[in-house]
């Protein structure tokens, strides 16, 4: 009986996950903390069924960098980056963000956690290069309902 729930299970999962190779390359963009606009840039590469690996970058008005680890499940990234702040802290950011435009803009909440409690965040990258309807010439992240 087991053997066939987890059959079923396997079956039914199998073609919801895309392929890693589309978010495959440079993103940039912006990353919101309390209030403030983090410029970013993220690089990603595949690094297995399902799985990315990379580096994440902010700049002005904090430099830090990042090890990106993640999972591709449907449309969404699950994503984790381990960093240090320039004050010698460990860091962490988590968060789940959508996948749209076959990979070409990722978008969602993050919790960032390093010397100070955890505070929710906002990450919204797009390939280096692409433009999309939802993304003003500032950068910033459109009006979402959900916000």
């Amino acid at each position: 009986m087991l053997l066939a729930v987890l059959l079923l299970v396997g079956c039914a999962s199998s073609g919801t996950v895309p392929s890693t190779a589309g978010l495959g390359g440079a993103y940039e963009g912006t990353l919101f903390v309390d209030g403030r606009a983090f410029g970013a840039n993220l690089t990603l590469r595949a690094s297995g069924p399902n799985r990315v690996r990379g580096v994440f970058r902010t700049s002005s008005p904090v430099s830090i960098e990042g090890d990106v680890d993640g999972a591709v499940v449907d449309d969404l990234l699950r994503i984790a980056i381990e960093y240090r702040t320039p004050d010698g802290c460990d860091g962490e950011m988590r968060g789940i963000l959508d996948i749209s435009r076959q990979g070409a803009a990722l978008d969602g909440p993050v919790t960032v956690s390093d010397c100070q409690d955890p505070v929710p965040a906002r990450l919204v990258l797009r390939r280096r290069g692409a433009r999309g309807p939802d993304q003003t010439s500032t950068g910033a992240p459109s009006e979402r309902a959900d916000s």
